[in-house]
């Protein structure tokens, strides 16, 4: 079974979008880390149902934590936290019992276990990633205590939407570059949509806007950084640092694509201009450029990580399509129900969850390794 991530920071996510919870286990935190349930219940909000342009399912999506924590540190043992469901509204998905809606995850599930949880697609749901943000956020406090220090750089993780349907965010020269360097999360909250370019706010609002109309729903396209993480994060050669990140991104529903750096556009550059060269800025290794997205090797340079994930649109709309009975005879469905017109607004704090939970991975495995060349990581 696959519902637990990582080998040393290990998550179990558990609940369906329809049961009485969802949320996760966590095990291999250090003891005596210090932890702000506000900044938990801080990330479970951004990423909380009922907010403009998404499903209007209305969740408080509250942590409760029942395991783990004493005095506000961490003691050693599991973390089991969780958050209660509160909506679902099963009655709305009685229809979708006996039909398997296109490119969902119902028949798969169907084929591969002979039984199903049909209301809100169980496990499939997205509702499953309250369990990776509740880790992510506990992961992201690990990290911030327990890193090497970077007082010119502070260790935190952004992602951004660039993308939403035919809406592109149209950067202006050296504006990209910025964002990947400075641009912070309440920044990114206060846009609509979470796509930081006001001007853009009206095409944006209309597009959505008319998908709620039809029944529709649009994919979108998130950019990431990770910045002040120290040089030498990654295990080579199948524990790589950008073999972990892909594998996590990869993991979240709806994810179809992930590049690190410019990716795929490498693969139309020459190696002299796809190469990232180093300088000595007094007295530390920085790069030039950053095509590679930070990473070299399987490692981590000690510069910039960023990349790219790309969200298919929600599948279930509410247009009619045709598709298959559970006895396999060809029938229309209109799905009903309450879903993202765009599932990537609220992947945002999902994407960083998972980025800071395949970190803490790591770094709590180089701690534990022989890194003779680089700052090892060290309580702060």
């Amino acid at each position: 079974m696959g519902n637990t991530f990582g080998k040393i920071f290990r998550v179990t996510t558990f609940g369906e979008s329809h049961g009485p919870a969802c949320g996760a286990v966590i095990d291999g935190m250090p003891s005596q880390v210090k932890i702000d349930l506000a900044e938990v219940q801080r990330y479970l909000d951004r990423r909380r149902p009922g907010q403009r342009f998404t499903t209007p399912r209305q969740e408080q999506d509250q942590l409760e934590v029942l395991s783990g924590l004493f005095e506000g540190k961490t003691l050693g043992t599991p973390i089991a936290m969780l958050v209660r469901n509160q909506n679902q509204r099963s009655r709305d998905y009685q229809d979708l019992a006996s039909v398997y809606r296109p490119s969902h995850g119902d028949y798969t599930w169907q084929a591969k276990y002979n039984f199903r949880d049909w209301r809100g697609g169980g496990r499939s749901s997205g509702r499953e990633t309250v369990g990776r943000v509740l880790a992510g956020a506990l992961a992201e406090q690990l990290l911030c205590q327990w890193l090497p220090q970077n007082e010119l750089v502070p260790f935190n993780i952004v992602a951004w939407l660039e993308q939403i349907g035919p809406c592109d965010l149209n950067y202006k020269e050296g504006q990209f570059e910025q964002y990947l360097q400075t641009l912070s999360r309440s920044k990114i909250d206060a846009y609509l949509a979470r796509f930081p370019q006001a001007s853009a706010s009206q095409q944006v609002q209309q597009l959505l806007e008319k998908a709620e109309r039809e029944g529709n729903s649009w994919g979108g396209r998130l950019v990431f950084a990770i910045r002040g993480l120290p040089a030498a994060i990654g295990e080579p050669v199948f524990e790589r640092l950008d073999a972990n990140i892909a594998s996590a991104l990869m993991s979240i529903p709806a994810v179809k694509g992930v590049e690190i750096g410019q990716g795929f556009k490498l693969s139309s550059y020459n190696g002299f201009a796809a190469n990232d060269t180093l300088q000595n800025e007094n007295g530390h290794p920085t790069l030039k450029t950053n095509c590679q997205g930070g990473i070299w090797g399987g490692i981590s340079t000690g510069g910039l990580i960023w990349g790219r994930v790309a969200f298919k649109p929600t599948p279930s709309i509410g247009l009619e399509q045709d598709t298959l009975d559970i006895n396999l005879q060809p029938c229309k469905i209109k799905i009903k129900g309450r879903h993202d017109p765009c599932l990537a607004i609220r992947a945002v704090p999902v994407v960083e969850a998972m980025l800071a939970i395949t970190l803490a991975d790591l770094a709590l495995g180089a701690s534990l390794s022989n890194m003779q060349s680089a700052p090892r990581l060290q309580k702060r």
